[in-house]
């Protein structure tokens, strides 16, 4: 993808994307296989030092998008240490897109997103991040968990059947929970879509609706968090649930109009999933540039759309 463009062969015979022996070498020791990948590369500056034994040309890839599996599941940080923390990539990686449902490390969502900051805070003109990363992640946030945990609400996996992809209706959640559960959801529903409203949610109410409703601040501020630090930043896709789950996250990003200070004027999020009032989200495409364009017009998913 970078270098000069050519594959190498690790020990076992197996082909890498990255041409660096050494970080081939990493990449077969950590069971890695991958499903799909898309790049977009331009060649380096004529004024680039060249070492005169090369015949090739030198290529900095400016998009990358990567969908893979483990055999084995893996800790957060390591995947993210061994797949994302090249400094090649840090200078000229203007997108990036990775999806994975095979890692271990039960952390809280805050914790997710600092690590994710601090992983890409090298990455200076790094301006849209797509993650689908199953990551089992709960609570949402450790040092501030809420005294009674409302059942389905609070899992940082969104309230979701992932074998028919669909939000999951109140009536089943009714039938999933105890009595005094059900009844504490039901209440906070009610506090979060309409506190004045007398009347019950109807049966089909979805799940999905009030899970937003009662995560949007949390997901907002860390949004911004990340944002702060990756100064090009002006678009997070979060895949909830990785994967398998048919939902997105969308966050655009919005600055000041001044190039040098960047400072984050606001952000602004918005959640579809299967049948929802929307319509479908895109699955997270292992698509970039001109194809990914045309993917995304045919959802055309992003948020404050006419």
């Amino acid at each position: 993808m970078d270098g000069t463009g050519v594959w190498k062969l690790t020990e076992q015979g197996k082909t890498t994307v990255l041409d660096d022996p050494c970080v081939s070498q990493a990449v077969a020791d950590s069971g890695r296989y991958d499903v799909a990948f898309a790049f977009s590369r331009l060649p380096k500056p004529s004024a680039y030092p060249v070492v005169s034994t090369l015949t090739c040309p030198l290529y900095d890839l400016t998009a990358f998008a990567w969908n893979h599996q483990y055999y084995e599941n893996v800790d957060l940080d390591i995947l993210l240490a061994s797949t994302m923390s090249d400094d090649r990539y840090s200078q000229s990686v203007e997108h990036f897109s990775y999806a994975s449902d095979c890692c271990d490390g039960i952390v809280d969502f805050v914790t997710f997103m600092a690590t994710i900051s601090t992983t890409f805070c090298r990455w200076v003109n790094l301006r849209r991040l797509t993650l689908s990363i199953r990551a089992g992640l709960k609570p949402w946030d450790i040092s501030n968990i809420p005294a009674n945990l409302v059942p389905f609400l609070d899992d940082t996996n969104p309230p979701f059947y992932e074998d028919v992809h669909v939000s999951i209706p109140l009536a089943d959640a009714d039938e999933m929970l105890w009595p005094h559960e059900a009844e504490h959801l039901r209440a906070e529903i009610k506090r979060l879509m309409d506190p004045d409203d007398n009347l019950p949610h109807d049966d089909n109410f979805q799940l999905m609706v009030a899970w937003e409703a009662r995560h949007y601040v949390t997901v907002a501020r860390e949004v911004r968090r990340l944002a702060e630090q990756l100064q090009a930043l002006t678009e997070f896709n979060w895949y909830p649930g990785g994967p398998s789950v048919d939902a997105l996250w969308r966050w655009k990003i919005y600055r000041t109009s001044d190039e040098k200070s960047r400072v984050v004027r606001m952000v602004n999020g918005d959640l579809s999933w299967n049948n929802c009032a929307t319509g479908n989200p895109p699955s997270i495409p292992t698509l970039v540039g001109q194809e990914l364009v045309y993917y995304e017009a045919c959802y055309d998913t992003s948020p404050n759309k006419a």
